[in-house]
């Protein structure tokens, strides 16, 4: 009985210094990331299995992951070129080690005539089911904003059910920019409201609410909560609640001069804001200028999210357990019989992912 009584004492003591042991690494890492103290190493690029469907496949973006009963899924946008044109749609990975990635199962989703693209990817605990959030156009409907699509077993992406309009008409209460839009829709909740961040590639950051009752639909008139020069904000936003923290977002942005992208970060109480800046591009969240690696490969840091070990709608972070999974590009490559379209060849891009590690 004493033995017994001895051994259970030990196993309390030991798991008592590694609960310790774990809250200091975390607490470690937070004062990193809000002294905006953080560096990084990159991978190379991930060499995710391509889909073999007639067309020419260019890029994987957008990527939106979570991390559910021991293995990673990832749905990201997939850009490829079909007939004459570069067409959006998004595809779905399922994998259980992130440095095997070419092991991955692969299915494609939404891959229509229709614009389908930016998933945020979460499990909305109230209804019990996976949601996907996207950017979508319907051109029936002369609709283009923000949609949903739901499955209720992670393993059986096939199951998607359609695009759904999550609001009746872009709203008029959008910044008057030459193109008024919204785009990079990314969801958190507190408990009592649903928040829809959004940006506008005009430096303009949002967000609209609705009840977790009403959710997905029910949004109210879209607030600014920043407008900047697209040099601190311009897409790709995505926002969280820091495990010991403040809420956290992070933004991508152009660097001036060199229209590299790197990401901000910006911290608040609430998620109403104030919102502040704790990055710059001279003193970024991510970016050249503290991303290391062999080589380092991309000249961007663009659209991504963290590998967060949470997967539900209150997208808890802990920094210490949490890299980033981001887009990047060399700026030379190009797919070859790929013309170049709009935007420079924005669409074009054959936008790779890989991720970062935070070095301690």
């Amino acid at each position: 009985m004493k033995t017994r009584i001895h051994l259970a004492a030990v196993s309390l003591a030991l798991a008592s210094v590694l609960t310790a042991t774990t809250q200091a690494e975390s607490s470690s890492a937070t004062r990193r990331l809000l002294d905006n103290q953080l560096q990084w190493r990159t991978t190379p690029p991930l060499e995710l299995p391509v889909l073999q469907d007639g067309s020419t496949p260019i890029s994987y973006k957008d990527p939106s992951p979570v991390y559910y009963e021991g293995r990673w899924y990832i749905v990201a946008s997939q850009t490829r070129y079909v007939g004459d044109r570069t067409r959006y749609s998004m595809v779905y990975f399922s994998l259980d080690d992130l440095t095997r990635p070419e092991t991955a199962k692969v299915v494609p989703l939404l891959q229509s005539e229709e614009y389908a693209a930016a998933p945020a990817f979460f499990y909305f605990t109230p209804h019990k089911k996976w949601y996907l959030v996207f950017g979508w156009t319907d051109q029936s409907k002369k609709y283009h904003g923000p949609a949903f699509s739901t499955f209720d077993d992670i393993e059986h992406p096939e199951r998607l059910t359609a695009p759904w309009p999550m609001v009746e008409k872009t709203p008029d209460s959008l910044p008057k920019t030459k193109n008024p839009r919204w785009l990079d829709y990314t969801i958190i909740a507190d408990g009592a409201k649903v928040y829809m961040f959004f940006t506008d590639d005009g430096g303009n950051f949002m967000y609209c609410t609705t009840s977790e009752e009403a959710f997905p639909f029910g949004w109210g008139d879209p607030v600014v909560v920043l407008s900047e020069p697209i040099s601190l904000i311009f897409e790709g936003s995505c926002t969280y609640k820091i495990k010991d923290g403040p809420f956290l977002t992070i933004v991508e942005a152009i660097a001036p001069g060199s229209g590299d992208r790197y990401y901000n970060s910006l911290v608040a109480e609430k998620l109403e804001g104030p919102w502040k800046f704790l990055s710059s591009a001279d003193k970024p969240f991510a970016g050249l200028t503290n991303v290391a690696g062999s080589p380092v490969w991309s000249k961007h840091i663009s659209h991504g999210e963290f590998l967060r070990d949470s997967y539900d709608e209150k997208m808890i972070l802990d920094p210490a357990r949490a890299p980033l999974l981001y887009q990047g590009w060399d700026k030379q490559s190009r797919v070859p019989g790929v013309p170049l379209g709009r935007f420079n060849g924005y669409h074009e891009t054959p936008w790779k992912l890989s991720i970062l590690h935070p070095i301690e």
